[in-house]
């Protein structure tokens, strides 16, 4: 039969171990947490995509020369270009 003073003085031993072990338990879980993260970090890097393949996707913007000079001459005169840029910022990608 089992008594309940059985039990708890077999768990006081456990905990006593346990409380003996304290800082080799913490640094084996610590080291564990560690290399559980850093395993999950070299696997993301590993499933990046490849950049050349994403440079192949981006379109290049031609700004033409009509504009170039435009800001340019307004640059030489020391005018503000804040209101050219307003329909772009209300709408970045229309063309």
């Amino acid at each position: 039969m089992i008594r309940l003073s059985n039990i708890t003085d077999q768990l006081q031993k456990v905990l006593q171990a346990l409380y003996r072990h304290r800082v080799t338990i913490f640094v084996v879980v610590f080291v564990g947490i560690y290399v559980f993260l850093v395993t999950q970090i070299s696997s993301y890097t590993q499933r990046e995509p490849d950049a050349s393949t994403g440079e192949q996707a981006i379109k290049r913007l031609k700004i033409d020369e009509a504009s170039i000079e435009k800001l340019e001459d307004l640059e030489d005169q020391n005018v503000e270009v804040k209101a050219l840029f307003e329909e772009a910022r209300k709408n970045p990608f229309s063309e």
